[in-house]
């Protein structure tokens, strides 16, 4: 029979797999103009497969990269359980201590204000360390009796509550000190806040650990996705070609036909199967159309 008809009585035959593995006469195959693939019980053409496998495997990435990032409290555990975070925060950290500082006011004249640089290097650490571990840092403006300056100090961002008005805008903050129980309510123009950039909408500072953090869920994301993806059926089985161009209508008449003969085959395919394909060559009919038998083993 000639051509496409309403059923798969078509000259149509998998593109895996060999007639000859069972002493067949070799097959003359014709150019294959439309290739269908076959998973399971299922006709997907090639395009809407691939479709489908970018589509799964970017909500598996979007779901690791969106999902599971780490609060505060976590990235502080992060720091303190892993000796590969806290070696090379605490190198960093060492590292941004030794930039020599000298305060100036001008080109030769040291300012008065220069016993602060003999302070900043345990500043400096503790901050290099906040902004690894949390994106952000905060040092209060310490001032004695007279109102001058006398230093700064840092806090644990987990010590700090911001406090805002209506507009969200930050007014005020409650530090809690070293001791955990005193806290007290300092105006903003007492805190220093730094932070890294964030393209995130919160933009509190994406922190070196989160995006560790990210990176590895992502991959972790992709590898599960890959399992999954062979695990569950997802893989291809083989092909099926036909000799000339599916229309919309033949393709879905195809799909159908083919998922009513081989309904459940996913699952007979765990008992094993032939590593061979067969031509299929009937008609309209159905009570005379053949079945073409599944490959199984796809690459052996």
């Amino acid at each position: 029979m000639k051509g496409l008809t309403t059923s798969l009585g078509v000259v149509a035959r998998r593109l895996i797999g060999s007639n000859q593995a069972h002493g067949d006469a070799p097959a003359t195959r014709a150019a294959a103009r439309d290739v269908l693939i076959v998973s399971g019980d299922q006709l997907i053409r090639a395009n809407d497969y691939q479709r489908s496998f970018e589509n799964d495997l970017a909500r598996a990435v979007y779901r690791a990269s969106a999902a599971n990032y780490l609060d505060d409290s976590a990235l502080a555990y992060a720091y303190a359980a892993s000796v590969t975070a806290y070696i090379c925060t605490e190198y960093r950290a060492n590292k941004a201590t030794a930039v020599p500082l000298k305060l100036r006011e001008g080109p030769l004249e040291e300012s008065v204000l220069a016993h602060f640089a003999t302070l900043a290097p345990n500043l400096i650490a503790e901050i290099t360390r906040s902004l690894l571990l949390w994106g952000r840092a905060y040092v209060r403006k310490r001032y004695n009796a007279e109102g001058f300056p006398t230093g700064l100090k840092w806090y644990n961002p987990l010590r700090v509550r911001e406090i805002t008005d209506i507009r969200q805008n930050v007014i005020q903050y409650e530090l809690t000190e070293d001791n955990l129980i005193d806290r007290v309510t300092v105006g903003a123009n007492e805190i220093i806040y730094m932070d890294l950039f964030d393209a995130r909408w919160s933009r509190d500072g994406l922190s070196k650990f989160e995006a560790a953090w990210v990176a590895v869920n992502v991959e972790l994301g992709i590898a599960t996705h890959a399992a999954s993806f062979f695990i569950n059926g997802a893989r291809i089985d083989g092909f099926l070609a036909f000799d000339q161009q599916l229309t919309d209508a033949q393709y879905e008449e195809a799909r159908k036909q083919w998922q009513a003969q081989f309904k459940g085959a996913a699952e007979r395919a765990q008992d094993g199967g032939h590593a061979s394909g067969r031509e299929v060559d009937g008609d309209h009919r159905a009570a005379q159309r053949p079945r073409a038998r599944r490959t199984q083993n796809v690459g052996t």
